[in-house]
């Protein structure tokens, strides 16, 4: 019987290489396709919350965000592993019936390639009508240990409807709960009022209101409505002459 070729050790290195390489490139396109919306889609757990994403500031429309994980990962590489770590449970949930979104929450906004906390710090911007500190309140959310520093305010800037901001009654007073600051310090925030006129008149309203409080237009801590009006107006039609920047109140 003919003894066989024994492989040369060049050989084996080269099909090692090969091996190697081979495996990396099928583990990195896998990695890229299960971070891309069209892969997180797919599944109909998120078929609710895919259709209100891409609505959002972040779906879409940003170019920089058909890529899942640069929300749903915290940053660096590690943040990634371990993202798809969690996905892998994710799946073992979906087969078993018990899904859960858990997983997959939003961690870090604030990182390198997406906000930055000089920019989205308010408090120095007197342009800004809502001069929020969010340096402050970011630091807050790490002194108590919570993993989700913005989702606090912003749990629906992705998810959530066009609901972009957060709302004083279901974000504010989470952590905020002496109710009274909305009636006597609303300056803490808000440092001037919008530009809220009539069509037919260039005084600002906020002149003809000056003894009365907040609360009594911004009901529910909330921004004022035609319906607004009404409650000390009745009948009198000045809800619908109210502008905001130009545009009708709703």
């Amino acid at each position: 019987m003919a003894e066989k070729k024994k492989m040369s050790t060049g050989k084996k290195i080269i099909l090692i290489v090969v091996g190697v390489v081979l495996f990396g490139v099928i583990a990195f396109a896998g990695i890229e396709l299960t971070c891309t919306s069209w892969f997180c889609l797919s599944c109909h757990e998120m078929k609710e919350l895919g259709a209100t994403w891409k609505l959002s500031k972040h779906g879409p429309d940003n170019p920089e965000m058909h890529n899942c994980m640069k929300c749903h990962s915290q940053p660096g590489l590690v943040g990634l592993l371990k993202a798809k770590v969690a996905g892998l449970f994710s799946l073992v949930y979906h087969i078993s019936g018990n899904y859960h979104l858990e997983a997959t929450q939003p961690v870090v906004c604030v990182r390198e390639e997406c906000h930055h906390i000089e920019d989205l710090d308010r408090a120095a911007r007197p342009d800004r009508t809502v001069t929020l500190n969010h340096a402050k309140h970011i630091k807050v959310m790490r002194e108590i240990g919570t993993r989700y520093q913005c989702m606090p305010c912003h749990r629906d800037i992705a998810h959530g409807e066009q609901k972009f901001l957060p709302d004083m009654k279901s974000s504010c007073f989470l952590c905020h709960t002496n109710k009274d600051i909305g009636a006597s310090n609303c300056a803490l925030c808000h440092p001037k009022h919008p530009d809220v006129r009539l069509t037919d008149d260039e005084t600002p309203l906020l002149e003809y209101h000056q003894d009365v409080k907040c609360v009594e237009c911004h009901t529910e801590y909330c921004k004022a409505t035609k319906a607004t009006c009404d409650t000390c107006h009745e009948g009198e039609n000045y809800g619908q002459r109210v502008v905001y920047k130009g545009k009708n109140i709703k």
